[in-house]
């Protein structure tokens, strides 16, 4: 009988230390899960940092792209305005 109950004692702390193993597994199944969502949210704040990262850069290279352009435009355009303005300075000194 006495070895019936040491068995039977055994079998309670196997059957305990299973448990206690089976609620630490699911503990750190949890934590790897909650691991993973906080790498997937880092995963998809730098997507969007290099998105921006980049669309700045594109803009930055087209705005530098009109520069020329546009001081031609506006160099021009002085040009034209300065003749024009000579020209009726002259044209009021002859009348």
């Amino acid at each position: 009988m006495r070895c019936l109950y040491g068995t039977q004692m055994e079998l309670d702390n196997m059957a305990d230390d299973l448990r206690n193993v089976h609620t630490e597994r699911h503990d750190l199944i949890e934590q790897l899960e909650s691991l993973l969502q906080i790498m997937q949210k880092r995963d998809n704040e730098i997507q969007a940092i290099t998105e921006v990262s980049f669309t700045h850069s594109l803009v930055d290279s087209f705005i530098h792209s009109l520069i020329p352009s546009f001081i031609h435009s506006r160099t021009h355009s002085f040009n034209v305005n300065v003749k024009y303005t000579l020209k009726q300075e002259v044209l009021r000194g002859i009348h």
